[in-house]
């Protein structure tokens, strides 16, 4: 009787360990990122996850978000997103970025293209999200797919200024 109760004692035991709950899309985004982003980083409210290794792009890429979303120095904001590209060319988000301003219709669609084939390798599902929306929306003119890749951002960034 006794091997029993242990045998079941045990095996709740064993059970209550191994549970363990599993983690949302923003936590696992948030903890990759955690491990080469900035301690200091200042993100301004923009809270999206940057797909770079290279630390010093981080706080580039939010310095970027800010001048666009606050009508900031144009020259300013295109000699950073040349630098984050310099720094990083294969992060995705920096030729989206790159494009806001472009005004020559091809040079905006080879910059759209850039940023969606780089996306795709992307482990970062709210960034590789964020840039397909982009692409879709501007390039394809697919509104219901690209609402569908916002939607994606914005369940896993619901405070996210620049997913809204």
């Amino acid at each position: 009787m006794f091997h029993i109760k242990y045998t079941i004692v045990l095996a709740i035991f064993l059970t209550t360990v191994s549970c363990k709950t599993q983690k949302t899309q923003r936590e696992l985004e948030f903890e990759a990122t955690k491990n080469y982003q900035p301690k200091s980083l200042n993100n301004y409210g923009f809270v999206l996850p940057v797909g770079s290794k290279v630390p010093e792009v981080h706080q580039l890429a939010n310095d970027l978000q800010a001048d666009f979303f606050f009508y900031r120095n144009k020259e300013k904001y295109e000699q950073t997103a040349d630098k984050i590209i310099q720094l990083d060319s294969t992060y995705a988000t920096a030729y989206l970025m790159k494009s806001f301003y472009e005004t020559d219709t091809l040079a905006y669609k080879r910059l759209m293209t850039k940023a969606f084939e780089l996306s795709k390798k992307n482990d970062l599902i709210s960034e590789r999200s964020m840039v397909q929306a982009d692409y879709y929306l501007l390039i394809e003119k697919n509104y219901k797919k690209a609402q569908e890749y916002f939607q994606k951002v914005v369940d896993i960034y619901p405070d996210s200024a620049i997913a809204i």
